[in-house]
């Protein structure tokens, strides 16, 4: 019996070995897979949009080497025109890219927090009394939430930013290819910090979620038992674990102003 117990710890703890991001993303395309047709012509869109924002400083440059230089108040309105259109072209294409993600990527959530409840009710009891209730509230809320908001905007964007810089680059080197070097000189030291700083953000990020899914444990335990804390004097020393928590995860200053005490006050 004790074996069994052992190898039952053991297949739900957390592996201790790291996995790779791209193992880690791989895992959500199974959710992904019936959207990936909007996701992919949002981000072309996005692409699409970049581009024409880049297209703005060559009418800037043709404005100031033509019609200013030249004196022609006609050539002038016509570049202004061609701006006016640039934009409202550039913010139709990313408002359209947002129509097309938004829904989509809300039945992408409710998909994945199915999912993980289906896989939460199959577990045995011993996951149970191991996980706080408030960590698994917090998976399948903020978590899943952050992971909308991924596939959304970072996910899309380090695509479209990348292509952008890339066509940014070309266009400066074919006009000037010293103010090409220029900017991609600097690339190289923020390169590196942008590394440095990912793998302290990430240890960070980490640290984070658990204080949040902490936090979730004391409210949930102190909304469903308020009657029970309040018979037996807990009140205070549930008030004192939600300020600590609230202060590690960012809420000092709520904390300071007494927040926490009025909030037990009504309960």
């Amino acid at each position: 019996m004790a074996n069994r117990r052992l190898a039952a710890d053991a297949h739900y703890t957390l592996s201790p070995e790291p996995r790779s991001a791209v193992r880690t993303l791989l895992r959500l395309w199974p959710y992904v897979r019936p959207v990936r047709a909007r996701l992919s012509t949002a981000a072309f869109i996005a692409i699409l949009a970049s581009c024409i924002g880049l297209v703005i400083p060559l009418v800037l440059k043709w404005m100031v080497d033509g019609p200013i230089a030249d004196r022609d108040p006609a050539g002038v309105w016509l570049g202004a025109l061609y701006l006016l259109l640039l934009g409202l072209a550039e913010a139709l294409l990313f408002g359209f890219r947002r129509w097309l993600v938004a829904r989509p990527l809300s039945h992408v959530e409710a998909e994945m927090r199915a999912g993980l409840y289906r896989h939460l009710q199959r577990l045995p009891v011993a996951f149970h009394d191991r996980w706080p209730s408030g960590q698994l509230l917090s998976r399948a809320t903020t978590d899943l939430m952050l992971l909308r908001m991924f596939l959304a905007f970072p996910l899309t964007f380090l695509l479209v930013n990348s292509v952008t810089i890339l066509v940014g680059v070309i266009i400066m080197l074919i006009q000037d290819w010293t103010l090409g070097l220029v900017i991609l000189i600097p690339a190289v030291p923020v390169l590196i910090t942008c590394v440095v700083f990912e793998k302290r953000y990430s240890g960070a990020a980490r640290r984070a979620q658990d204080q949040v899914g902490d936090l979730t444990t004391v409210v949930e335990e102190g909304v469903l038992g308020i009657r029970i804390i309040k018979g037996f004097g807990r009140h205070r020393s549930q008030a004192r674990a939600f300020r600590e928590l609230a202060g590690s995860c960012g809420g000092r200053s709520c904390a300071r102003r007494g927040c926490w005490r009025r909030s037990w006050a009504s309960s």
